[in-house]
């Protein structure tokens, strides 16, 4: 499935093939997080009433903020271009039935559910105005974890503390426990491997991030072949090497097909591809790439 975007803020230009894995890596600094956001709010425009809301809700901000003039968007048969400050939308057959965001901040947003759910009124315009200050995709991940589609809530003022409530009790939570960072991506991997269904696809931004590189590499491995095993597609971006190392070995040990993968580095201004070796993986550049992400 091809994804091709020119114009936009970071990185400002690229094209990938959305495999049924496909792993981004690089620095955060040059927007590495940015290409599975906008993923999902191009396919979003194609099935939602306001397509500014999904830009809006996927990126933080707004279509003059995040596109050059002429800048465009292009996934399958659905596009979305700028002109004259404002967007042109073509809708059309888009492969994937569903898009599936797991945030960086979500550790954050757990945590700060707990606390609102905690409390003996509703407040949950507090969530709302904590989405729309912190630039991630948090309306897509609560929308899943209420088990909605991605155009159900227009706005997290509609949460309410019952709704909070329930996330937790689906993700088998405490919220009035002392939660960690393993508690709550042990739970999510657990949840989405549940509900995760064939041709859809699921985006992990900065999996396994806490862990010690033995530690994530086996937790990415699992998670992967999780998803992949139903037929989903499973989009990873991320700053470290681990993920490589985990696609690496399930591909030498069988488990997976070195042809449903694609790789990609970003680069200041693009992407550049990884090569794919059968029997081997994710090859090229490999001590660039950690020398890259060191600095």
């Amino acid at each position: 499935m091809q994804f091709t975007f020119d114009g936009f803020i970071a990185p400002k230009s690229g094209s990938l093939d959305i495999n049924k894995i496909t792993v981004i890596i690089g620095s955060e600094s040059k927007g590495t997080l940015n290409i599975g956001r906008l993923l999902a709010a191009l396919v979003g425009t194609n099935v939602c009433k306001d397509p500014y809301m999904m830009f809006k809700r996927g990126l933080g901000k707004g279509i003059p903020e995040l596109f050059a003039e002429k800048g465009f968007a292009k996934f399958e048969g659905v596009e979305v271009k700028k002109l004259n400050e404002s967007l042109e939308i073509k809708r059309g057959e888009v492969p994937l039935k569903q898009v599936r965001m797991v945030p960086a901040s979500r550790f954050f947003c757990i945590k700060a559910m707990a606390k609102v759910a905690e409390l003996p009124f509703d407040l949950s315009f507090i969530a709302s105005f904590l989405a729309e200050i912190v630039l991630e995709p948090v309306k897509f991940f609560i929308n899943d974890l209420l088990g909605n589609d991605m155009c159900k809530v227009e706005k997290l003022s509609y949460v309410t503390r019952e709704d909070l409530k329930r996330i937790f009790s689906r993700l088998g939570l405490d919220k009035d426990g002392d939660l960690t960072v393993d508690d709550v991506d042990n739970a999510l991997f657990k949840y989405y491997s549940n509900i995760i269904n064939r041709d859809e696809l699921i985006v992990f931004e900065e999996p396994s991030v806490f862990k010690t590189l033995r530690e994530a590499v086996d937790e990415m491995k699992n998670a992967i072949m999780s998803f992949y095993s139903k037929g989903a597609y499973v989009l990873i971006e991320t700053t470290r090497m681990a993920t490589i190392y985990a696609v690496n070995n399930l591909v030498s040990s069988g488990k997976i097909k070195a042809e449903d993968i694609s790789a990609y580095h970003v680069v200041d201004g693009g992407i550049e591809e990884l090569e794919i070796v059968e029997d081997v993986g994710i090859t090229l550049g490999e001590m660039k790439l950690a020398a890259d992400l060191a600095e």
